[in-house]
Formats: structure tokens, sequence, C-alpha cells
């Protein structure tokens, strides 16, 4: 049986907005990070990738990266390293930020939004 100390336990709202999602899109296979983030004692960045090619379909991938915590933990810590999930949607800033039902690609085809949240233990 595992326990979680809810004092301890942090949240924030990150919005990462990307600006010429077909510039991007056309420009490069990498990666765009944020910045950096601080939470709760660690950093960390968003990473998008707005052409992941994966089971022969193009996506949007977004990912939480773990960069470390910001100053180093005393010997005989925890060590049981750092649970965290990212939770990402889709707002259309053209209409007051609200959520999105679908979104169209470059080809003109509307696709329907999937929100995703997936908690992922990160070792130090």
């Amino acid at each position: 049986m595992s326990s979680m100390n809810l004092t301890e336990a942090k949240s924030v709202e990150y919005d990462f907005k990307v600006n010429g999602y077909s510039a991007t899109k056309a420009g490069s296979d990498g990666e765009y990070p944020s910045k950096r983030v601080t939470v709760g004692g660690y950093q960390w960045e968003i990473s998008y990738t707005p052409n992941c090619f994966e089971q022969r379909e193009y996506w949007v991938a977004i990912k939480l990266v773990f960069l470390g915590p910001t100053t180093a933990r005393p010997a005989g810590g925890s060590g049981g390293g750092v649970k965290a999930s990212l939770k990402c949607l889709l707002v259309d800033a053209q209409s007051s930020w609200k959520r999105a039902a679908q979104w169209r690609d470059a080809s003109g085809e509307y696709l329907t939004c999937q929100e995703k949240c997936l908690p992922h233990l990160f070792t130090s």
C-alpha cells in the first residue's frame, strides 16, 4: 500500500501558448521547450513537439520534463522520487479562451480534441 503526504502536494497552472502552429510544424522535427518553472522545489519544462509521427499518424506531443531539484537534497533523504501529472487541453484564443471541442489542421480537416492526464513517478 502506498501513501502520499497531501500537505506536501503542489499544484500550478501554466499557459503554454503556441504562436504560429503551422510554421513550427513545417519548420522542424525537434522539440520546443518552455521556460523553466519551479514547483515544490523542483525544476520542470514543458516540451512541445508539433509534428510527432507515431502509429502512422501525426500528433502534437506535449510532455513534462523533470529537470531535478532546485537545490541539493540532504544525504539520507527519502529518495522515493517525485510524482507528477500533466493535464493538457486545447483552448481557443479567438473565443475568450474557452475550451475547444474541435480543431482544424492545415488541410482543413476538423479533429476532436482529447484531454489527457498522465501521472508519472520521476526518480532523481
